[in-house]
């Protein structure tokens, strides 16, 4: 609880933080690119949307370790560029290049 704040205050910040990681969640369900949203050091998979499970883990993969749920992908460049993100804070995106 904050200094000063009265416990309904803070139970209405707490609900609206509530509702905007609800609406969080629901856009990053409808987003028509892949996405993978992990937290922590073992970068542990919290959210992977439909984009994402045609080209990877399905909704199973929730609740895993990241390296350990993409292990037979080869997620060894992948793990490493996340380790970094999340050492350093570092902003990164995995886009394809185009050749020539």
């Amino acid at each position: 609880m904050r200094i000063g704040a009265t416990a309904p205050a803070v139970a209405l910040e707490e609900r609206g933080h509530a509702l905007l990681e609800e609406r969080y969640h629901a856009l990053l369900l409808k987003a028509p690119t892949p996405i993978c949203v992990t937290r922590g050091p073992q970068h542990r998979i919290e959210l992977v949307n439909p984009a994402y499970q045609i080209f990877s883990v399905g909704p199973e993969a929730v609740g895993e370790i990241f390296a350990e749920a993409h292990a037979a992908l080869g997620a060894g460049e992948r793990l490493a560029v996340m380790d970094r993100v999340y050492r350093t804070g570092e902003r990164s995106a995995n886009v394809p290049r185009r050749s020539g």
